[in-house]
């Protein structure tokens, strides 16, 4: 929605909004014996980040091309630069 519509955003000056209008965090949430069940995959997650515009743009690119999968790998080749330091993880991890 962010990357097709021209928002604008009101200021929030006394904070009527409170932490409603703050930052999100999301967490990835896994089995608590990942790390050792699959080690590789839980370095994967663990480096895995993203900002909001990043986020923005891949549910856009998902959206656009119908298929998840299919808009996951267009963004991660088209962001490689971010991309790279999630598969490194991974790959560290299995030596």
């Amino acid at each position: 929605m962010n990357q097709r519509c021209d928002f604008n955003y009101l200021d929030d000056p006394r904070d009527a909004f409170e932490n409603v209008d703050d930052a999100a965090t999301l967490t990835t949430v896994v089995n608590e014996e990942l790390s050792e069940a699959d080690p590789v995959a839980y370095a994967f997650l663990n480096a895995l980040t993203f900002d909001e515009e990043q986020v923005n743009d891949l549910e856009n690119i998902i959206n656009e091309s119908g298929d998840p999968l299919e808009g996951a790998r267009q963004w991660a080749g088209d962001n490689s630069d971010v991309a790279e330091p999630w598969i490194e993880a991974a790959q560290d991890a299995q030596r």
